[in-house]
């Protein structure tokens, strides 16, 4: 069986490393999705570059914790794929509300996900070959999807 490729967004990963909720977050729930298997998760060399500037700037008093959690799931489970060429990057700037989220979409995109997981859904709201959701209503999502494979007749 393949797994869906999901993108994760600086922001949801950012979060999820840095929590105080553990398990409680769904961002971290999402990261630990990824890891067991159940979804191939996947991130951007921009992804990672902004998610180590994050935790060692806005989110410092987290540091050693986010930071072992970011190399236990992240550097361990997920796929770093390419950051796009700025010519790759054009078509999409017309999907986003903001141009600097334009490589995101894009190396979502490229990259064969099928859904983009982001806290910045608007910035996303014209994207059309994606789905973009947020990290709790994917979460969501995936129990709908294992009760409805379960109670299938």
């Amino acid at each position: 069986m393949t797994r869906v490729n999901v993108f994760y967004d600086s922001d949801v990963v950012s979060s999820g490393c840095a929590t105080t909720k553990g398990y409680h977050s769904a961002a971290r729930s999402l990261l630990v999705i990824a890891a067991a298997g159940l979804v191939q998760g996947v991130v951007s060399e921009q992804v990672v570059q902004e998610v180590k500037k994050v935790l060692s700037t806005k989110l410092a008093r987290h540091l050693p914790a986010a930071t072992q959690v970011f190399r236990e799931l992240v550097e361990g489970f997920f796929k770093v794929v390419p950051d796009p060429t700025p010519n790759q990057v054009q078509p999409f700037i017309s999907q986003v509300t903001d141009p600097d989220d334009a490589p995101i979409l894009a190396a979502a995109i490229l990259s064969g996900c099928k859904v983009l997981v982001t806290f910045n859904t608007k910035h996303y709201s014209k994207a059309t070959e994606i789905l973009v959701i947020r990290p709790q209503a994917f979460l969501e999502l995936m129990r709908r999807a294992i009760c409805d494979a379960i109670n299938k007749p």
